[in-house]
C-alpha cells in the first residue's frame, strides 16, 4: 500500500509524467474505438448475422415477381454454416403486417408465413417451380440441370459472397 501512494506521489509531482499518462490512455482508446467500430464490424460481419437487410430490401423492389420465397436458415460457408434468423430480420425489414408473422405454418425443417418459407434449401430434393425465389449461402450452388438463374448476390462489408439468390431462368 505504502508503494501505491508513493508511485500516487510521484505521477502528481511530475508533469510530463502525468502528460505521457493520459496520452497512452487517449491513444488506448483510440486503438479500442477504431478496431471495436472500424476492423471488427468488417472483418467478422458474417457474426451479426450481416445480408438479411439487403436480402429484405432486394425482396422488397421484387415481391410481387414471385409466388414464393424460400430462404435457406444457414449463413457462413461450407467449412462451418451458423444457422440465422432470418424469420425476424425479413418480416422486420419488408415491413411485414405482424398479424402475418404472428401465427407460422410449422414445416418439418422451418417455418413458413405469407410468402416465406425459412428452411434449409437441399437441391437434390428441392422442387424447382417457376416464380419461386430461392435464398441460399453463396457456397450452396444449384445443380445445373435445374436452369435457375443466379438474380442477386450479396456481398459482406469485406467484399466475400454471402447469399445468392435464384429463380428459375425463363
Amino acid at each position: 500500500a505504502s508503494g501505491t501512494l508513493f508511485v500516487w506521489d510521484f505521477i502528481k509531482k511530475n508533469f510530463w509524467l502525468k502528460s505521457l499518462g493520459i496520452g497512452f490512455l487517449l491513444i488506448s482508446f483510440m486503438y479500442f474505438f477504431l478496431v471495436y467500430f472500424r476492423h471488427f464490424p468488417l472483418q467478422r460481419a458474417i457474426g451479426y448475422q450481416y445480408g438479411y437487410k439487403q436480402i429484405a430490401l432486394y425482396i422488397s423492389e421484387h415481391y410481387d415477381e414471385y409466388e414464393k420465397i424460400i430462404i435457406d436458415q444457414r449463413f457462413g460457408d461450407k467449412n462451418y454454416y451458423y444457422i440465422g434468423v432470418p424469420s425476424s430480420y425479413i418480416p422486420f425489414y419488408t415491413y411485414l403486417d405482424p398479424v402475418k408473422v404472428q401465427n407460422p405454418k410449422i414445416l418439418p425443417n422451418g417455418i413458413a408465413f405469407a410468402k416465406y418459407e425459412f428452411r434449409n434449401i437441399n437441391w437434390n430434393g428441392e422442387k424447382i417451380r417457376k416464380n419461386y425465389l430461392y435464398v441460399v449461402p453463396y457456397d450452396i450452388v444449384p445443380n445445373p440441370k435445374y436452369n435457375l438463374k443466379s438474380v442477386h448476390e450479396v456481398k459482406l462489408p469485406n467484399w466475400q459472397p454471402a447469399f445468392k439468390l435464384y429463380s428459375l431462368a425463363n
